[in-house]
């Protein structure tokens, strides 16, 4: 989960965990993925990028566990 949100992405990170990743998992530095993901300026995403944001973080609302990570 953690190096799906370093690498940018999304999509991975929404497979993973519709197929069973923890999304409250923490890494050394007690950070779940979501922190990587809200690194990531959204003028330096294009559309395809977003969109990909967009369902990630509706699945996560959708499980009650969007923590850090929102895109406006």
């Amino acid at each position: 989960m953690h190096l799906a949100a370093k690498i940018n992405a999304p999509q991975l990170a929404l497979l993973l965990l519709q197929t069973g990743a923890d999304a409250k998992a923490q890494n050394q530095q007690g950070r779940t993925f979501q922190y990587y993901f809200a690194q990531t300026p959204v003028h330096l995403q294009n559309s395809e990028l977003r969109e990909q944001y967009r369902q990630l973080e509706s699945w996560l609302k959708s499980q009650q566990l969007a923590g850090h990570y929102t895109q406006p």
